[in-house]
């Protein structure tokens, strides 16, 4: 199972982007999997534990090798390419109608 931490800094349009962009983008892409949202104006020490240094970062922290992504994950390019799969019916559509 892929396990996945989410951190972000408040209840920002970021953060809540960040998090909506997960559930379209990766959990179709890593299938089953478990994800802990972290917010770092809450834990502070959590962000200095995991080296944070900018937000919104995304780990993978199973299966190995873990993985980072910094930003909203409204690429879905780099999902496809964290996970080298193919990507969701829902992201090829999106990138079709940007070009």
């Amino acid at each position: 199972m892929n396990d996945f931490c989410l951190f972000i800094a408040g209840d920002s349009e970021l953060a809540r982007r960040s998090v909506a962009n997960f559930d379209l983008h990766v959990r179709p892409a890593a299938g089953d999997c478990r994800l802990e949202v972290v917010d770092i104006i809450a834990e502070p020490g959590r962000a200095v534990a995991n080296r944070i240094l900018a937000t919104p970062t995304l780990i993978r922290r199973a299966p190995e090798p873990t993985m980072r992504v910094v930003g909203d994950l409204s690429d879905a390019r780099v999902v496809r390419d964290l996970f080298q799969s193919p990507l969701p019916k829902k992201a090829v559509d999106a990138e079709k109608s940007e070009d």
